[in-house]
């Protein structure tokens, strides 16, 4: 796991220096770059394999092309045997090193022959092409932006407060959609002209002179065009459609297999590797398959968060049931005091971060790798949403369709003549009744969003907020919503390939690369991913149950209490938290003056809920509440402070 960078259009090496250093946390073991003509790339690293060998870049000593690496290759060590076997002069223990024979044999269709979580920059110096490549699910970042007609890119957006000229400035199209659903739309970020490279896809960049085939499978998302450079964006994975061949007993053992493999293969470091043990069924699921292939007394480790819904119980009977050595962490009274810190590490000022935060710190102390059960609900139906989409599906066909819509239009005609808040809660369901027939805009609404609604939408931001070119949500979805035949299925497609990276991954990433730990993801196995698209719905997900395959597949290796226990969220109560420090906080940052000047939210509605009783009704306000609060400090790191690179030590 490490940290990188690097410039297109300028070798500068005071500037990519300094971008390495506003990331060294990714990698405080070690750093290095390598200078071309009119280009440079770096890394900070983080060892994890080969610990005193590994140092990047790395060069091809056959051909001179270079790489560096963010992230882990799952399949190395048969990919490194193979090409061993073949007589290729490898120099170092590395999973990193393998990117070069197969970009030698297979040019750009070696993505086809990863399995891992990677983002990765190849300098192909003798066709004067650059190849920066993002893992097929998302699971490490990559950033970057044109500056001065350079390109610049890195695994974190604060490496960019190290080029000369560059301002950061708030996205607010991008900022409207985090404030509905919580996460940016990919390929956009919170800052204005910095971008994403969107899952699956690749940059590539050549010179006139260059030459490198692109295969026609590799679909071109736009061009892009730097300094002497020119080329584009290109998808080099998209997620499978086939439907599974298998009866549903020999899909379970073909399951149990691929855990076994994936977790195996995520157990390979030269350092110890533990285990986020929440005493949900995903995380339970690692560490049963850690079990058998890590050393006894495997780490574990929880958190919780001092409220009634906690799991730190069920996480005690796992780690017991497996004899695990287990670290158990309840938070602070007042755990928003992290929270500016927190938001300077994730770039977004997401109301999940905090904990991610907070368990990264206490778990690096013992060690420097954990594994994660991220992803089990996006694959196998675990989210509440899914199973309401699976009932909605029955009141989608006429003529239920036609009543639904009659009597939401009816409830928000009633509930908009009432200006208590807990009536928003009201307006809201009547808007999903309205949007029976329209599988997105549904979505949009059961993850919280509201600009739908537009008394709300009056009522939070300022007036001329929507002269700024500002999308509705769903416009930036439109054309990359699943059309499943079931709305359980396209949700789970949909969240998979959005929400989960763009909100959950990239906390998982920023929030343990903030303490330079590596968090790695066994859900998120290539094989795994595409055989549980390849199971019926019908398999996970029946009425108001949920997870009912993956709970088959546990039956005789978990205690039955935690297969039957109802899901709880690892995040906060924010109707408990504005109980503690959350509106004390609000109260301090969000003052009508600074509210005001700021020309984004209305104070009036901001006031009327920092002094609205704390309600179960009013648990979407209070989120609210907090990611406004979360815009303002994320404005005071990022926007108004004289931020400056600090000094750096990487040449």
């Amino acid at each position: 796991m490490c940290g990188i960078a690097g410039i297109i259009g300028n070798n500068s090496r005071k500037q990519l220096a300094g971008m390495l250093q506003n990331i060294v946390h990714r990698g405080p073991d070690c750093s290095g770059l390598q200078q071309f003509s009119d280009s440079i790339i770096g890394n900070v690293r983080l060892s994890i394999i080969d610990i005193e060998g590994g140092k990047q870049p790395i060069q091809d000593p056959l051909n001179k092309n270079w790489v560096v690496l963010n992230g882990e290759l799952y399949n190395y060590l048969e990919t490194r045997s193979h090409y061993s076997s073949m007589g290729y002069p490898f120099s170092t223990r590395t999973d990193t090193e393998i990117l070069l024979p197969l970009y030698d044999e297979y040019g750009l269709r070696m993505f086809d022959r990863l399995n891992g979580m990677f983002s990765f920059c190849l300098f192909d110096e003798k066709n004067e092409t650059i190849i920066i490549g993002r893992d097929h699910f998302g699971i490490k970042p990559l950033v970057y932006t044109i500056h001065d007609n350079c390109l610049y890119f890195s695994s974190e957006i604060k490496s960019f407060f190290a080029i000369p000229g560059w301002q950061a400035r708030p996205d607010m199209d991008a900022w409207h959609t985090f404030f509905n659903i919580r996460f940016p739309p990919a390929p956009l970020t919170l800052f204005k002209d910095v971008f994403k490279l969107p899952p699956g896809c690749y940059i590539e960049l050549h010179k006139k002179t260059g030459d490198v085939s692109i295969p026609a499978t590799h679909k071109k998302l736009r061009s892009l065009c730097c300094g002497q450079y020119q080329g584009g964006i290109y998808r080099h994975y998209q997620l499978p459609n086939a439907a599974t061949t298998l009866t549903f007993n020999d899909a379970i053992d073909r399951a149990t297999t691929l855990f076994q493999d994936s977790i195996n293969s995520q157990m390979i470091a030269d350092v110890p590797v533990g285990v986020y043990l929440s005493g949900g069924i995903d995380s339970s699921t690692v560490t049963a398959f850690a079990s058998q292939f890590g050393k006894k007394g495997i780490n574990t480790f929880c958190l919780g968060f001092g409220e009634p819904t906690d799991e730190n119980d069920d996480a005690r009977l796992i780690a017991d049931y497996f004899k695990t050595t287990h670290v158990d962490i309840t938070l602070d009274v007042n755990p928003l005091d992290q929270f500016k810190e927190a938001v300077y590490h994730m770039e977004e000022p997401k109301v999940n971060c905090l904990q991610g935060f907070i368990l990264a710190k206490e778990a690096v102390k013992h060690q420097k790798v954990v594994l994660s059960g991220l992803g089990g609900d996006e694959l196998f139906g675990g989210y509440d949403i899914y199973a309401i989409g699976a009932i909605l599906d029955q009141f989608r066909k006429k003529p239920f369709s036609y009543a639904l819509r009659a009597s939401g239009t009816v409830l928000q005609s009633l509930c908009s003549l009432n200006e208590n808040l807990k009536y928003d809660l009201h307006r809201r369901g009547s808007s999903l009744l309205r949007q029976i027939d329209n599988p997105l805009k549904l979505y949009i609404l059961l993850r919280n969003g509201w600009d739908h609604d537009s008394k709300l939408l009056g009522s939070v931001y300022r007036k001329g907020f929507f002269d700024n070119n500002i999308r509705p949500v769903h416009k930036h979805f439109e054309t990359s919503f699943p059309q499943q035949e079931s709305l359980a299925d396209s949700f789970m497609r949909f969240e998979f390939q959005n929400k989960m990276v763009d909100d959950f991954l990239a906390n998982e990433d920023r929030m343990s690369m903030a303490a330079s730990l590596e968090s790695r993801v066994p859900f998120l196995d290539k094989h795994i991913v595409e055989f549980a698209f390849s199971l019926p719905v019908a398999w996970k997900i029946k009425r108001n149950r949920r997870k009912l395959f993956l709970k088959n597949l546990l039956a005789e290796t978990i205690p039955e209490h935690i297969l039957a226990k109802k899901k709880q969220g690892f995040t906060f109560n924010p109707v408990l938290q504005a109980q503690k420090d959350l509106v004390p906080l609000a109260r301090k940052y969000l003052t009508r003056e600074r509210v005001e000047d700021s020309g984004v939210f209305n104070f009036d509605y901001i006031n009327t809920i920092m002094t609205a009783t704390p309600h179960r009704n009013l648990r979407w306000h209070f989120f609210l509440l907090w990611k406004i609060l979360g815009y303002h400090i994320w404005e005071d790191i990022f926007i108004h402070s004289s931020y400056q690179p600090p000094k750096t030590d990487i040449t």
